[in-house]
């Protein structure tokens, strides 16, 4: 079993090869889904660091998208800009617009 060595706020760890991390790896961003082989520097982000923050909104935009396609099949949605501390978006489905059960359906897929 190979390991690394790890620093993570000034503390070294030992790890075994292969690890899986989300932030920064010397000091480039690196997503789940980075393998970590080589002793390196970590830096974790959360949602207190702009860059942090950008990958929860992207994430929250792609697991919109993805609810609304499950609960409204065939339905056209457009993330068309940010307002605020949000995104705004269309959801294509009906001209009367969506229900507050709609809503609430939708919710409830993000959810899950």
């Amino acid at each position: 079993m190979d390991t690394i060595k790890v620093k993570i706020n000034n503390n070294i760890y030992s790890y075994e090869k292969g690890i899986i991390t989300l932030g920064k790896i010397d000091n480039k961003l690196k997503d789940l889904s980075t393998n970590i082989d080589k002793d390196c520097n970590i830096e974790f982000l959360d949602t207190t660091n702009a860059d942090g923050m950008r990958v929860y909104k992207r994430t929250l935009a792609f697991i919109f998208i993805k609810a609304c396609e499950e609960v409204f099949p065939k339905c056209r949605i457009t993330i068309e800009h940010s307002l605020s501390e949000g995104l705004y978006c269309e959801v294509g489905c009906r001209k009367e617009g969506l229900s507050e059960l709609d809503i609430n359906n939708l919710r409830s897929k993000m959810n899950e």
